[in-house]
C-alpha cells in the first residue's frame, strides 16, 4: 500500500477524526476531573441553552453564524422531516467549559489579559 492510494487516504482520514474526536472526549473528561464532580444536571443545560440562544438571537450575523456553524454540521430537509446534525463532543465541551469565544474575539472582560499592557509599552526601545 502507497500513501498516495485513495483506500489509505481514506482510511487515514478517518483514523484522524476517530483520534480528534477521543482527544475531544478526553479534554472535557480532564476538565470535569479538574472541576471536581461536575456533572450535566438541569440546571447547567438551562444555563448553556440560555446562554446560546442570546448568543443565537445576537445583533451580529457574523456573530450568529459562526455559532451555528460550530454546533451543526449537517442539515437535511425531506418532505416530512428536517434533520439538523452535529458533534456531540462539542456540546460536551460545550457543557463542561461553557460557550468559547470564538476564533478572533478580544476578552475585554478579562483584567489579566490586559495586564500585559505596561510590560508590552516598556519592552521596546521606543515609546507608542
Amino acid at each position: 500500500m502507497k500513501p498516495s492510494d485513495p483506500e489509505f487516504a481514506q482510511w487515514l482520514g478517518d483514523n484522524r477524526e476517530a483520534v480528534a474526536a477521543i482527544t475531544s472526549r478526553i479534554d472535557v473528561l480532564e476538565n470535569q476531573l479538574a472541576r471536581g464532580s461536575r456533572k450535566i444536571t438541569p440546571a447547567v443545560l438551562d444555563k448553556f441553552s440560555q446562554q446560546l440562544s442570546a448568543k443565537l438571537h445576537d445583533e451580529d450575523s457574523a456573530l450568529r453564524s459562526a455559532y451555528l456553524r460550530m454546533l451543526v454540521s449537517e442539515v437535511k430537509v425531506s418532505k416530512d422531516r428536517i434533520t439538523i446534525t452535529g458533534s456531540k463532543s462539542v456540546l460536551e465541551r460545550g457543557l463542561a467549559k461553557g460557550l468559547p469565544r470564538l476564533e478572533g474575539s478580544v476578552p475585554i472582560f478579562d483584567q489579566i489579559w490586559c495586564q500585559k499592557r505596561h510590560h508590552i509599552r516598556t519592552s521596546f526601545p521606543f515609546n507608542f
